[in-house]
């Protein structure tokens, strides 16, 4: 008897290629100062929110090249833990949702 099974092996994106941060330091020493999202090949769509203690939303991302500079309405927002939550979709089709923390250090 014999019998055959099929996988589908999907190589290289999994649940996206890019990596969120924690931390970035916005204190104009020129280095790390604006909050970025690093790669994104697999990424067709990415939109979402950073928040702050209280859920009011600080930051949107239209893209996944937007940047953060740690600004609110042309202030520096406080140094602490800020919440985000996004969405994407991959080049296959497969939407993700996800959430996490950004520190702000200066």
């Amino acid at each position: 008897c014999m019998d055959t099974t099929y996988y589908v092996i999907e190589a290289g994106c999994g649940k996206g290629d890019f990596y969120m941060p924690n931390t970035f330091t916005p204190n104009g020493d020129g280095l790390n100062e604006d909050y970025r999202v690093l790669g994104g090949t697999c990424v067709t769509k990415f939109v979402g929110s950073v928040f702050d203690r209280w859920g009011t939303e600080i930051f949107k991302w239209k893209n996944i090249s937007d940047t953060w500079d740690g600004m609110y309405k042309g202030k520096e927002v406080e140094i602490g833990v800020y919440n985000y939550l996004i969405s994407y979709t991959l080049y296959n089709g497969k939407v993700f949702t996800k959430t996490g923390h950004i520190a702000i250090i200066r």
